[in-house]
């Protein structure tokens, strides 16, 4: 199993989905990591129906999906803005009671945000006590593309209170907010400030 759940993982890595389908296929058993690791493979390659497709197939005939794969398969319906497909998967999260791991609240952020239903990704960030960067930059930025500039400027003066540390995406997020509020010295104290 491990050496099965290693090749499969070495496929996906390196973006061999196809032989790693094959491998994992051919496996005599499977556990949660095989699963998971096929389904995070399309997920990241883009290949979003396959990745609903496995998922689905895990939920009826392998173990319970963890966060993992349930993470993987929300960021594949925020690259694909597939909102239904989305709030459907949120409903199972719900339904297994992993909706308040952070990699999964981190997930539910980036997917609302991404698929434009910025209330429903205020929600789940309010409530949630995320502590990486990853996900302030998700909702930053979901702020910024969708109009709520003030709320995504906000969002980025907290970042150092809860002992965070802005990436190069977070300073896009607020740069885009800044442009388009046209708040310009705001913005040129942030650009500065991204240069120290």
């Amino acid at each position: 199993l491990s050496v099965g759940n290693s090749i499969v993982t070495m496929y996906a890595k390196c973006g061999s989905l196809a032989l790693g389908s094959k491998v994992f296929h051919k496996m005599s058993r499977r556990d949660i990591v095989s699963w998971s690791t096929l389904i995070a493979g399309y997920s990241q390659g883009g290949y979003g129906e396959e990745a609903f497709q496995f998922l689905s197939w895990m939920r009826r005939d392998g173990p319970q999906p963890n966060e993992f794969a349930l993470a993987s398969v929300l960021s594949v319906c925020g690259s694909m803005a597939m909102l239904e497909q989305g709030k459907q998967l949120h409903a199972h999260v719900v339904s297994v009671g992993l909706e308040f791991t952070s990699m999964v609240q981190s997930a539910l952020v980036n997917m609302y945000s991404k698929c434009g239903s910025i209330k429903e990704a205020a929600r789940i960030f309010d409530v949630a006590e995320l502590d990486d960067i990853i996900s302030w930059t998700a909702m930053i930025n979901g702020y910024a593309e969708h109009g709520y500039y003030r709320e995504a400027i906000d969002l980025f003066e907290k970042i150092p209170r809860v002992g965070l540390k802005p990436d190069s995406v977070t300073f896009i997020g607020v740069l885009v907010a800044c442009c388009h509020a046209g708040l310009v010295d705001l913005g040129f104290r942030y650009f500065s400030s991204m240069k120290n």
